[in-house]
């Protein structure tokens, strides 16, 4: 298992925000808004067999953890993606039942970033 946050990511994103720290606090906060119910939707989704919803918010949270650096969240969440293209979430379960604990690392390395 790697750590949950590849800080060199949030460096470089840093850098790409000409170092301003509201805008990547902006960016972290949205975030963690954010996931908490896109893994919802994940565990819905798959629940009521909804494979388009599915992928929908597996894209979505895959995209939005690369950007923060969340990149084991971000790998899992394209496995996720991957499966519901093909049409097929019989096989996701295990992987849904990780990102809560994935989400809770991701969460602990950004807010510890928040507050650097």
């Amino acid at each position: 298992m790697r750590e949950p946050i590849d800080q060199g990511v949030l460096e470089k994103l840093y850098a790409d925000l000409g170092a301003d720290d509201a805008s990547v606090r902006a960016l972290i906060a949205t975030f963690l808004e954010e996931a908490p119910q896109l893994v919802d939707t994940i565990r819905h989704a798959l629940a009521r067999n909804e494979p388009v919803i599915f992928e929908r918010a597996a894209h979505s949270l895959k995209s939005a953890s690369a950007t923060v650096g969340a990149l084991e969240l971000s790998g899992t969440a394209k496995e996720l993606e991957l499966a519901a293209r093909k049409g097929d979430l019989r096989n996701c379960e295990a992987a849904v039942q990780q990102l809560p604990a994935l989400l809770a690392g991701v969460r602990d390395g950004l807010e510890h970033w928040h507050e650097r």
